[in-house]
């Protein structure tokens, strides 16, 4: 597309003007020669040719075809290239790789699923064509010997994307007996413990919006969700596996929230926003696995169960509120098949006393959505 727009733009003007004088002149031989008017005076039928109403279709293609090069030359000085690859699958991706302690590494291999690959320099940094426009979601892979594969979802043509490759000595199993072992249990339920206490902290950041708090929040919220993601769920008891995926969503949730209403950044938030459903639904997937277990009458889950459903946890019911403020970030952000009323629906799913001690019009996404939204459903409270 670039290169046609730039083809058209540099046509000559001669071509303009003749393309237009062609036009032009056709109309007058229609107007003076095959008119009915025209044909009463001179008393002699029109030529065949000019009598079709085809002459018309003609005369609107010579005029297209004479401002086509005007078009396209103000559409590149209006918008330049940046403008035309958004119509183009040429974005690239700039990825940052790091290990857990926020060190560069180099000779990372990271490859963009259906684009590039390639390794990482010395600045563990590495830009990668796409072959998707601009604000399209693409999944980015990043591997290192000695280190945890990363996988991530970003938008194309957005901003850096920072990935965390944590050392392979952190414990992680390749195998049933590894992670039945005590040790490796012990260490992941420790990790998770600290990330989460280390997401809450960043939380307070996102609160507080002390200066610079933006770039705080976009700089460790994607660490920490990778860090969060990194650890097995095999190494983990129920309670463990909900709260690591919730709050991985809610580092998400938080990154995805930094870029609201900052123009141009819509592709961004409504990656990160995809992000945080998708490990909402992780979350409350486990509760809900940890819910038919307990009606069947397993007593091994029943401490979990009035955790996540007791009054001193709300865990479920928080979830599905984050969920839905994820939904209506991505949904304000022009996610594909992401509505206001969808945000809605998930809030309906919520006791309404929890939605009594955390109104969704204090929420900025689900105030957006309870304005947006019209219907039977907007009663939502």
């Amino acid at each position: 597309m670039k290169a046609l727009l730039a083809a058209i733009a540099h046509v000559n003007s001669l071509w303009t003007y003749s393309a237009f004088a062609l036009a032009a002149g056709l109309s007058l031989l229609k107007l003076l020669l095959a008119t009915k008017g025209a044909v009463r005076r001179r008393r002699i039928p029109a030529p065949p040719v000019l009598a079709s109403s085809r002459v018309w279709v003609v005369v609107v293609l010579f005029l297209v075809l004479s401002v086509l090069p005007v078009l396209a030359d103000t559409f590149i000085k209006a918008f330049g290239h940046r403008g035309i690859s958004s119509l183009a699958h040429d974005a690239t991706v700039t990825v940052l790789v790091e290990d857990e302690k926020g060190r560069a590494l180099e000779g990372a291999t990271v490859t963009v699923l259906g684009g590039e690959s390639g390794a990482t320099t010395r600045t563990g940094t590495l830009t990668l064509k796409t072959n998707a426009a601009t604000g399209q979601a693409v999944q980015i892979h990043a591997e290192k010997t000695g280190h945890q594969v990363v996988d991530r979802d970003c938008p194309a043509g957005g901003d850096p994307v920072t990935l965390t490759l944590i050392s392979a000595q952190t414990p992680r199993p390749v195998s049933t007996e590894e992670s039945s072992n005590p040790s490796v249990r012990t260490a992941s339920i420790e990790s998770v413990k600290q990330y989460k206490k280390e997401i809450l902290d960043l939380r307070t950041t996102f609160e507080v919006k002390d200066p610079g708090w933006e770039s705080n929040v976009q700089q460790k919220g994607p660490q920490l969700a990778d860090l969060m993601g990194a650890i097995d769920d095999r190494h983990l008891d129920a309670a463990r596996i909900i709260i690591k995926h919730e709050y991985r969503g809610w580092a998400f949730l938080m990154i995805a929230d930094t870029y609201w209403e900052v123009p141009g950044k819509n592709a961004v938030q409504a990656g990160y926003a995809e992000q945080a459903i998708r490990a909402f639904e992780m979350a409350l997937g486990q509760m809900g696995q940890v819910t038919r277990e307990y009606r069947a009458g397993n007593v091994a889950v029943t401490d979990v169960y009035l955790w996540m459903t007791g009054p001193q946890s709300q865990d479920r019911n928080r979830t599905r509120y984050l969920k839905a403020a994820a939904i209506a970030d991505a949904a304000r952000a022009g996610a594909p098949h992401r509505t206001s009323a969808d945000a809605i629906k998930e809030l309906h799913t919520i006791e309404p006393a929890f939605l009594t001690m955390f109104p969704p019009e204090s929420h900025p996404a689900l105030a957006w959505a309870l304005k947006k939204h019209t219907g039977p459903e907007s009663d939502a409270q």
